[in-house]
Order: structure tokens, then C-alpha cells, then sequence
């Protein structure tokens, strides 16, 4: 069971699986974090309504640079793809154009 607790650890061993570069790890980490912290739930417990509303929280509130909201989207899509294992469509649509 992934928690608040553990899933740092269990994230950084599925990036070194998956061989990412620390910086990588670094920035997925960080977007997760920050996910977490402003939804403040276990992860067991997030939707993918949870997500949605949370990308759109950095674009419309937050007013992020799209490499930013990009970065926090992929970290989220690796979180709920590898994980904490959830099909969810959102992955599917999240995409920000860079001017």
C-alpha cells in the first residue's frame, strides 16, 4: 500500500527501474510532492477528478509557464502509471502547448 510515508521511496526505486537521470527524478518528485501536499490525502484515496482539478489549479490559479505544468504532469502521469498503478484518461489529454 502506498502511503503519505513511503511513497517517495517507492517512486525513486520505480525511476531507477526505469533508469531516469536524477534530475528527472528530482523534478517527478518535487511535482508529486507539491500534488500531494496541496491535496492532502493519502494516495489511495485521489481520483483522477482530484488530478484534473489540480492541473487546472497551475494553469488558471497559479498562472505556471507551460514547461512547468508539463513537468508536474508527467510526474503525476509516472506516480499513477508505475506506482501507484491507476488507468485513468486524464494522462491522455494532459498536454500544454510551449509557445
Amino acid at each position: 500500500m502506498i502511503t503519505l510515508e513511503n511513497w517517495y521511496e517507492r517512486m525513486g526505486e520505480d525511476m531507477m527501474l526505469r533508469d531516469f537521470r536524477p534530475t528527472t527524478q528530482d523534478s517527478y518528485e518535487s511535482a508529486v510532492r507539491l500534488f500531494l501536499r496541496w491535496a492532502k490525502v493519502e494516495p489511495e484515496e485521489l481520483s483522477e477528478d482530484v488530478v484534473r482539478k489540480y492541473i487546472l489549479y497551475l494553469r488558471e490559479d497559479k498562472k505556471l509557464a507551460a514547461r512547468s505544468i508539463n513537468v508536474a504532469a508527467y510526474g503525476l502521469r509516472f506516480f499513477f502509471t508505475y506506482t501507484l498503478p491507476r488507468e485513468w484518461p486524464v494522462f491522455g489529454l494532459l498536454r500544454v502547448k510551449v509557445p
